[in-house]
């Protein structure tokens, strides 16, 4: 922030100021920058640049997530150099265009975001060529059951009243706040992080990874699971009336007895994206070309003749 000697703000940040003011609400039809937290700083058409470089300099929530993300200077050496369009971006901030956003991200926002972008009347659609529109009302009423879900659930209630009696021993502890934390992480950005869960013993090793995935994939039509070596992946989809879709994944990976047990059976990874059959597509093949060590995926259709299967011979290694 630009000051003067007497350390009051400089004439320019004052103007920067007056001009790019935040907002709890999008104007429909307007342009501007929208933060994770749902906060709005209207910018004109010609402004984007500039109301980056204000943000990025002055923003109490962008400074905020850099010391979340970067905790040592090594690790904001790519940060660093980008613009800071680029930096708003990756922190995961919006550039609002009117009543049409395209986004490299389809709908992956916070919470906040996705009400904004739904009480303004936006429609959304992925930037990807053959993609549609989506419904950020219906997503959000997906989400609202889900976290009805993990509040109604006896078995997550288990794990917090076992927490807070103390009757875990401390690495199991550890674990089971993880988990505890993502599902409460989620509520506010469900999008673009996974709950993570550790396997202790064969006979509860499929209770609380089950009961997490059961409950965010609930409404699915169809499941696949595709097996890569030493990591399992279980993909179910939810229907949207706009022909999108919910994709929640489960990554299951086995540690075959490398670590004598210390980390666990397995590690579970739970997450959500809404997709089309552009983004998924895109999403296997990296799985396949990136956790596959090159050898061909092992694949378990839920209907032979299904959702996945249609499509899903473009995406497999060509022989």
């Amino acid at each position: 922030m630009e000051v003067n000697v007497d350390g009051t703000a400089s004439e320019q940040n004052k103007e920067d100021q007056e001009k790019f003011e935040r907002s709890e609400k999008i104007v429909p039809g307007s342009d501007g920058w929208l933060s994770p937290r749902g906060n709005y700083y209207e910018a004109k058409p010609d402004e984007h640049d500039e109301a980056a470089i204000y943000l990025v300099t002055n923003s109490s929530e962008v400074k905020d997530e850099e010391m979340k993300r970067f905790r040592h200077s090594y690790d904001r050496e790519d940060y660093d150099v980008k613009n800071d369009r680029e930096k708003l971006k990756q922190l995961g901030w919006i550039l609002v265009r009117g009543d049409i956003l395209r986004s490299e991200d389809a709908l992956n926002f916070t919470t906040l975001q996705l009400r904004s972008i739904s009480e303004a009347g936006i429609k959304v659609i992925s930037a990807f060529d053959g993609s549609i529109e989506y419904s950020s009302d219906e997503v959000q009423q997906v989400l609202d059951r889900i976290n009805t879900g993990f509040a109604k659930s006896k078995i997550i209630q288990q794990v917090k009243d076992d927490l807070e009696r103390g009757e875990l021993s401390l690495w199991f502890k550890s674990t089971r706040e993880r988990t505890i934390q993502g599902i409460e992480d989620f509520k506010g950005k469900p999008f673009g992080r996974s709950i993570p869960t550790d396997e202790l013993y064969k006979e509860e090793s499929e209770v609380l990874p089950s009961e997490i995935f059961n409950i965010m994939s609930d409404g699915s039509f169809e499941e696949m699971k595709m097996d890569l070596g030493r990591t399992e992946f279980t993909f179910r989809v939810i229907g949207l009336k706009t022909n999108a879709k919910i994709w929640v994944e489960r990554e299951k990976y086995s540690h075959d007895g490398l670590s004598g047990g210390m980390m666990g059976d397995y590690n579970n990874y739970i997450s959500m994206y809404v997709v089309d059959e552009v983004l998924m597509k895109g999403r296997l093949k990296n799985l396949i070309e990136h956790r596959g060590f090159g050898q061909p995926p092992k694949i378990k259709f839920g209907t032979e003749d299904g959702y996945f299967r249609k499509f899903f011979v473009d995406v497999l290694p060509k022989k």
